[in-house]
């Protein structure tokens, strides 16, 4: 909008208000800041009026009177500064000419750090990405009690994806517009339960809703991390960064636990679309999590020939498949193949998982892992004992220089998948020597 001023009368008039607007914008702003250093509200998304209604009745309680001298004398520098335009009236605000433009990258959300695709989303790029739902509960670290929300959003692990997020990444951190950050580390943010929220209880994030203690929802982008405590919430998300160092936010560097793991919250929510866990041996810590877009028809691990095996139906053309696979399950050169065809994926590791995403269009697929534990090839009855002996080193010898046509061929034999047992077979046999999964 433009406003032409030309009356000087006018002018005067204009320049008054725009004064007054100005003074009780910077008591506003100190205030507010003073507040939220000594009252630590970022991470619960106190208003500073609210803020100040509480120290009213509790600061004598709560907080060192010290502080509260602090802040009113912050207070009064703010008063002083306030007078600075009004002497300066005739000078500073000669202009007879105001224009009010819009931030029209103000819902944007930039991906960066260690990615190599970094990107720029606008809310609309956002929104129109893949979506899950799950009812998940928000509880601020100071509240007694949480409460459960709707929520519904992009899984983080598919922006990220989207980023091409690098190995060696350790934690992906969150910035609001105002200043406050905190982070998760790969392995929860990677989690399909983990969302960039762009609703809550089927209505658009905004400001006039209010959450857990008065929490506003934070419009654009809020965090959804289940089983952890409201600081890692991050409401106002603007930048999502990539770090491969033990970045602390607004809370954690105060001494504010970084895992934030709510005590008793045991079981993660259930997410729709669902993801399912494969248990790939007898051992727990081999479970596999699978997610995707569409329906997924079949999830297998196929012991024998170590090979993890989806069916995967879906009616979009970005649809995807994705897999958390625990590192010590997968051999290092594992491959992927969709229908019978070798393809290429996105693959990022953290110290103890493997995050496989791969594309795949519209129809009905059949997805391939090949490569889990192909050095453990036998153990008591013929299955993987989750351990690498003289047991797998003689049975591979003892299929030297076989291939598929042979008598004494066993694919499980063949660890590098080039329909022929050699010395390359022996020797990653070998290198494997002595692990125990």
């Amino acid at each position: 909008m433009s406003v032409e001023i030309g009356d000087p009368a006018r002018g005067i008039i204009l320049r008054f208000f725009a004064c007054q607007l100005y003074c009780r914008l910077t008591v506003f702003l100190f205030e507010q800041a003073a507040f939220k250093v000594f009252l630590g509200t970022w991470g619960c998304g106190f208003s500073a009026r609210q803020v100040r209604e509480a120290s009213r009745i509790s600061a004598k309680h709560i907080y060192d009177v010290r502080h509260i001298s602090w802040m009113m004398k912050m207070k009064r520098f703010a008063r002083l500064v306030m007078l600075l335009p009004i002497l300066s009236m005739g000078i500073v605000f000669p202009v007879v000419n105001l224009q009010v433009l819009a931030d029209t990258s103000s819902d944007n959300l930039v991906i960066d750090g260690l990615v190599s695709n970094p990107l720029n989303l606008t809310y609309a790029e956002v929104e129109s990405f893949p979506q899950v739902s799950e009812i998940a509960l928000l509880q601020c670290v100071y509240a007694p009690q949480g409460a459960p929300f709707n929520w519904t959003g992009v899984p983080l692990f598919y922006l990220l994806n989207l980023a091409n997020m690098q190995s060696g990444a350790t934690k992906v951190v969150f910035r609001a517009t105002d200043g406050f950050s905190s982070s998760l580390t790969i392995d929860k943010a990677m989690h399909p339960t983990t969302l960039l929220a762009l609703k809550v209880n089927g209505t658009t994030l905004s400001d006039t809703q209010q959450l857990v203690g008065d929490l506003p929802a934070g419009y654009p982008y809020k965090v959804v991390a289940p089983c952890k405590h409201g600081y890692k919430w991050v409401g106002w998300i603007r930048e999502i960064e990539v770090v491969n160092y033990d970045y602390k936010g607004t809370y954690e560097s105060q001494g504010f636990s970084d895992d934030a793991s709510m005590p008793n919250c045991i079981e993660l929510p259930k997410i729709e679309p669902p993801y399912t866990t494969l248990n790939a041996t007898s051992q727990a810590d081999f479970d596999i999590t699978i997610f995707s877009g569409g329906i997924l028809n079949k999830a297998d691990f196929n012991q024998t020939k170590g090979h993890i095996e989806l069916s995967v139906t879906t009616e979009d053309q970005n649809g995807f498949a994705y897999l958390i696979v625990p590192k010590k399950l997968l051999f290092p050169a594992f491959l992927v193949f969709s229908d019978g065809t070798q393809t290429q994926c996105n693959t990022t590791q953290s110290q103890t998982y493997s995050f496989i995403y791969f594309a795949i269009g519209a129809g009905t697929h059949q997805e391939e892992i090949r490569g889990a534990l192909p050095a453990d090839v036998t153990g008591p009855k013929t299955v993987s004992d989750g351990k690498i002996d003289l047991r797998d080193i003689g049975y591979v010898a003892r299929r030297f220089m076989s291939t598929p046509t042979g008598l004494l061929w066993d694919p499980r034999a063949d660890l590098n998948f080039d329909n022929k047992v050699d010395m390359q077979d022996i020797a990653i046999i070998a290198g494997d020597f002595g692990l125990k999964y």
